[in-house]
């Protein structure tokens, strides 16, 4: 924090992705004093979430992370906020020891979500493709189903109403999914499950999970969070609506949500406008962008 740039508070007082609260109060909650200062003052009083961040700040009892910490003999250490930094793993905070050696830090609230990732990782080419050219008729059909349930799209439009027709083609995407695993490689497999667990991560990290209590916030810690899983014995299933299942020997250790980035229709943006009806502008959804895989 002493040495940090306008360009980098600039940055920081702009980032509000989702579970960012969570990662600056838990910064703030390691920092030395003089740091908190500057940290408070610079950027968390700026911050469109400064209310939450200090809520949670108050909030959160982090004596177990200390606990943990001492008992593997690491005392003393510099921070370093490492937030949306690639090298680094799935870490948003990292621990530099006096040996220069690091721990990362990932942090969660209430989930074990351990990567968002492209559908372009399960799906073949040729099944993305139909994929994409079915999905213009399952958005028409859309259309006609929410006009038939909830009539003009006042009643209905990015209002997030259940649907047949958006289970229906989630579904045709894990069909596909399930299918192209099966042709993958054993090599291939291997390195996709790499991937979702962060097998290939730079530095060590355990993951810090947030969980809410009557009191305020308390930390559940795994210190071992990466899994290996012998890749010829992962079987993928189809779990509740949305669900693919990531199975060994018949039991469940993971799962990813197939789901739409931000619905199956979205506001037109700019001249792109795919559906017109009843003067709303719509353009279609992407199911394929961004996919939640969970331990």
């Amino acid at each position: 924090m002493d040495s940090i740039s306008q360009t980098e508070i600039k940055y920081l007082i702009n980032n509000n992705n989702t579970g960012i609260e969570f990662e600056y109060a838990l910064f703030y909650l390691l920092i030395s004093e003089k740091e908190q200062k500057i940290f408070l003052s610079q950027i968390v009083e700026h911050h469109q979430f400064r209310n939450r961040i200090i809520d949670i700040i108050c909030n959160s009892d982090i004596e177990n992370l200390f606990c943990i910490l001492k008992d593997k003999s690491l005392n003393k250490y510099e921070i370093k906020l490492a937030t949306q930094v690639d090298n680094v793993g799935p870490a948003d905070i990292i621990l530099i020891d006096s040996k220069d050696q690091q721990l990362g830090l990932s942090v969660k609230y209430q989930n074990n979500c351990t990567l968002n990732i492209s559908s372009k990782y399960f799906l073949e080419e040729e099944s993305f493709r139909i994929l994409k050219t079915e999905l213009n008729n399952s958005c028409q059909s859309y259309i006609s189903e929410m006009n038939s349930n909830y009539g003009k799209p006042e009643n209905w439009f990015r209002q997030r109403k259940t649907s047949e027709e958006t289970d229906t083609y989630i579904d045709k995407i894990r069909n596909y999914v399930i299918a192209d695993w099966e042709k993958k490689s054993i090599s291939e497999k291997k390195k996709l499950i790499s991937k979702l667990v962060h097998e290939d991560s730079p530095i060590i990290f355990w993951v810090i999970k947030f969980i809410k209590n009557k009191n305020g916030y308390k930390l559940e810690i795994n210190t071992k969070p990466v899994i290996k899983i012998d890749p010829k014995n992962i079987e993928l299933t189809k779990e509740a609506t949305s669900f693919i299942g990531f199975k060994t020997n018949n039991v469940l250790f993971a799962k990813m949500q197939v789901k739409f980035n931000n619905g199956i229709l979205e506001k037109s943006k700019g001249n792109r406008c795919d559906f017109l009806v009843d003067g709303y502008e719509m353009k279609i959804g992407d199911p394929f962008g961004s996919w939640n895989f969970t331990i």
